[in-house]
């Protein structure tokens, strides 16, 4: 999936447009976008479903808490924490 980035003619809405703002109104077919910054979260009904394709990235500091029994047993004596741009199924916060 992969579609253009927006070069000119950026605005950020005003407080009336956002109080209008419908997201079931806008077309997929349309020539208008959307970069909405909000809160997600995922219900736990929804995990296995979203398991392959999670909604939202976000960036984290790798703890080794964090890594599976595999990369906890490969990982080298050296390896420390750090960020990465992460896929997965945590709530995220604007």
């Amino acid at each position: 999936m992969s579609e253009p980035l927006p070069v000119r003619n950026v605005r950020f809405l005003f407080q009336d447009d956002i109080s209008d703002f419908d997201i079931i109104k806008i077309s997929v077919q349309g020539y208008v976008g959307y970069i909405i910054k909000c809160d997600l979260k995922y219900p736990d009904k929804l995990q296995k479903l979203y398991t392959d394709y999670s909604l939202a990235s976000k960036q984290l500091t790798v703890s080794p808490d964090m890594l599976s029994d595999f990369c906890s047993e490969i990982k080298n004596t050296n390896w420390k924490p750090s960020q990465k741009l992460i896929v997965n199924l945590l709530n995220k916060d604007k």
